[in-house]
């Protein structure tokens, strides 16, 4: 951000404006032609993330349905599946809701962006935004065995797959530790997977320990059936990220997730830092577009706004950040982010107006200014003894 402006606000609770109607794309169908039923639900998860309570989302999901996901076509002893199931409805593999709510800062958020159907199936788009960054959570919604709407399946942007198959990597690693001779049994991808699944795990380790090196190694020696599936790219991806943005090891492991995920939107997420980084805005805003494919998101106008001043085209950054209010006009960082602009650039008159727009969003309640040094020269202009006394006057009874 371009300064930190949001340290002088008091935030008043709030509900999030209801999700606005969007065009369907393919086969996806807008919210009018969704039961009821799972609109409610959505809004419901929506206001209690925001309310910070993690069980909103955890404890609507439907652990049998996404068991019987994770478990497609691999037998095992009923014993350890029934084991691996109890985990789940433990919640001891699961909880994404209480880990987002556990990032959570004042700034934080959790918006419903839309419901609607896709083939079919109900679907929750939300996006969070926390101290682990921005992302997108879709929701696949249906009704358990008692008729109440649940979480069949989640699908994490940053992850670029479901839970059952992130979770489905889980089981085959524990199922192959309990009966090595499923190795075997199963052909292709994933006994190539659980064979080299030592190295991956080692992979793991080494960059949870911060040994960036030791990642790439790991990487280097994998079969190269393996070196296109998600997981070790991944940590490839984020050890080179680690040691330096600017080297080619970090480039190299761009475009080779680039070429073996060309559609996972994980790696857009994680492009517009490295492009920034490396100073490539044509190739961020590229990335943001994707994305932006995908979510149908006002807030990604920010971060085209942000690109745009880290490029040093104010106008551009202005006109981003302008677009993303016309899409969500709550949208308080859009509204920030103008008003720096306008104090950075001492334009005044523009500031107390951004100002105004801040306050009439009725999120929140601006603190006194002059007792802030970055406003020091806003409160000795003109502009800001026009602005107090406008404000004062609509306080008035």
């Amino acid at each position: 951000m371009l300064l930190p402006l949001i340290a002088l606000l008091a935030i008043a609770p709030t509900e999030s404006p209801a999700a606005a109607a969007q065009p369907p794309t393919g086969e996806e169908a807008p919210a009018a032609q969704l039961e009821p039923a799972f609109l409610d639900f959505a809004r419901a998860v929506e206001k209690g993330m925001n309310a910070r309570d993690g069980d909103a989302l955890d404890a609507h999901l439907d652990t049998e349905a996404l068991f019987k996901k994770t478990i497609e076509g691999v037998k095992v002893r009923p014993d350890f599946a029934a084991g691996f199931k109890q985990g789940l409805q433990k919640g001891t593999v699961l909880g994404l809701g209480k880990k987002l709510v556990e990032r959570f800062d004042d700034q934080s958020s959790f918006t419903l962006l839309r419901a609607r159907t896709l083939k079919g199936v109900p679907r929750a788009l939300f996006r969070t935004i926390s101290g682990a960054g921005l992302n997108y959570l879709d929701l696949e919604l249906s009704r358990d065995a008692t008729g109440k709407v649940s979480v069949v399946d989640i699908y994490p942007y940053t992850a670029g797959e479901f839970f059952s198959e992130t979770l489905r990597r889980s089981f085959l690693a524990a199922a192959a530790e309990t009966n090595q001779g499923l190795v075997d049994r199963l052909m292709g991808k994933e006994q190539t997977y659980l064979k080299n699944l030592p190295r991956i795990q080692a992979m793991q380790q080494a960059f949870q320990a911060g040994k960036y090196e030791e990642v790439l190694r790991l990487y280097g020696e994998l079969p190269a059936s393996l070196k296109n599936d998600k997981t070790p790219l991944f940590f490839r991806l984020h050890a080179a990220s680690r040691q330096s943005v600017q080297g080619d090891a970090y480039a190299q492991a761009i475009a080779d997730y680039e070429k073996a995920l060309p559609n996972d939107p994980s790696l857009d997420l994680v492009s517009i830092d490295g492009c920034l980084l490396r100073k490539d805005h044509a190739g961020a805003l590229r990335a943001i577009d994707r994305v932006d494919r995908r979510a149908r998101d006002p807030y990604l106008s920010v971060l085209r706004g942000n690109v745009m001043v880290d490029k040093g085209d104010s106008a551009e950054a202005r006109r981003h950040y302008e677009a993303a209010i016309t899409g969500e006009p709550s949208l308080l960082v859009a509204h920030w982010s103008l008003a720096g602009l306008a104090l950075q650039e001492k334009q005044y008159r523009e500031l107390g107006e951004r100002l105004d727009a801040i306050e009439a969003t009725g999120l929140v309640q601006l603190n006194d200014l002059e007792s802030v040094a970055a406003y020091e020269g806003f409160v000795k202009s003109p502009e800001y003894k026009a602005w107090k006394k406008r404000r004062a006057a609509k306080k008035r009874p």
